[in-house]
């Protein structure tokens, strides 16, 4: 992915943070970046070896088509929430330490 469309996506992901209080977690696994709206995401430690997300939601198409889903709207927790609301969530464990966890954006 350019750097120019992943510092753009990486705004996007701010802004869901700021505006919703919630946590995303960029992953790239097999060269592939996804990206998750998290309320448990527990890194690894001493006694766990993996990286493990427990319920997540695969946001990656919300944040690829990010201005088609906000055009002309403010980006509200309401909002998002309804544009999740059908998404699946997904618990799984990852060993890469190629992520980034946004928990708060001021």
């Amino acid at each position: 992915m350019g750097n120019e469309k992943f510092k753009q996506r990486l705004d996007y992901c701010r802004t869901l943070v700021n505006s919703t209080g919630g946590q995303v977690l960029i992953v790239k696994i097999f060269d592939v970046t996804n990206y998750y709206f998290v309320t448990d995401f527990r890194p690894k430690s001493l006694n766990n070896s993996y990286h493990e997300v427990i319920n997540g939601i695969n946001v990656t198409t919300i944040i690829e088509n990010f201005t088609s889903h906000f055009s002309g709207q403010k980006v509200s927790e309401d909002r998002f929430k309804g544009l999740i609301m059908q998404m699946s969530t997904e618990s799984f464990k990852f060993g890469t330490d190629d992520f980034l966890w946004l928990t708060d954006v001021q």
